[in-house]
């Protein structure tokens, strides 16, 4: 029997396209929904692209409730926690952000341990390694963390660093192994009309929404290499307790 991996939010921009990877790999995957409803537009967005689309099992989470991930989790031999919240607006409130994101960590990792997990692949951001102060001449490593306390900080860059420390956390407490991908911006072919929020300033600059051409540049990475390196961090035994900078260049 293959191997069969839990991907949390399962029809996210990341999360549909570690799902591809991982069928074209031989992987059995079950993903996690908001809402069941769903499930029968993405299998058929994924059949576009695979003809195993009709073997994946759906199941039915909320990152701010501890319902379901057990019963989501069951069975399975490995988890990739893709699933956070993120918005094109920044919300006045930034727990609206940053709590579900440390929750739904605390949620998934928690029911990974009581089922024996033996690796989580978390999916975090470079949001969580660079902060606020961006310096040219400087590389940044694995070993640099943003501060949640900058005042400078995005409420989604805030989110990122304190699920991903909380993650660290619950797995020196003796849960499951913990690899981290942390991306730059995310970039590559969307599988469904509705992208999400990792094309959106793209898709402002290519309709003309924005009035002028912003004089602003990105590190970038396709997202199909963010997918194989999910599986690749899961895969090798080495990748355990390593966070992993996911990046292309400057573009």
């Amino acid at each position: 029997m293959p191997e069969k991996i839990l991907v949390t939010g399962a029809s996210g921009f990341i999360a549909s396209h570690c799902i591809l990877d991982l069928l074209q790999h031989g992987y059995a995957v079950r993903g996690t929904l908001r809402n069941l409803d769903r499930s029968e537009k993405l299998r058929d967005i994924i059949a576009k692209h695979h003809s195993g689309a009709s073997e994946i099992e759906f199941a039915e989470a909320n990152l701010t409730s501890a319902d379901g991930w057990a019963e989501a989790i069951d069975g399975c031999d490995g988890v990739f926690h893709v699933a956070s919240p993120v918005s094109a607006v920044l919300p006045k409130d930034s727990n609206e952000l940053i709590e579900p994101a440390r929750q739904g960590t605390v949620n998934v990792l928690t029911a990974a341990k009581n089922a024996g997990i033996k690796r989580v692949v978390l999916t975090s951001s470079a949001a969580a390694v660079t902060g606020s102060e961006k310096v040219s001449e400087r590389t940044y490593t694995c070993d640099d963390w943003s501060d949640p306390l900058d005042s400078n900080l995005t409420a989604y860059s805030v989110s990122k660093t304190i699920a991903e420390k909380k993650a660290w956390e619950m797995a020196a407490g003796g849960g499951s192994e913990l690899a981290v991908i942390n991306p730059v911006v995310v970039l590559g072919p969307a599988l469904e009309t509705d992208y999400g929020t990792s094309l959106e300033l793209l898709y402002k600059l290519l309709t003309g929404e924005l009035p002028l051409v912003p004089n602003v540049g990105y590190e970038i990475v396709d997202v199909r290499d963010v997918a194989t390196l999910h599986r690749l961090a899961f895969e090798h035994p080495e990748a355990a307790g390593q966070r992993f900078l996911c990046a292309a260049g400057f573009r």
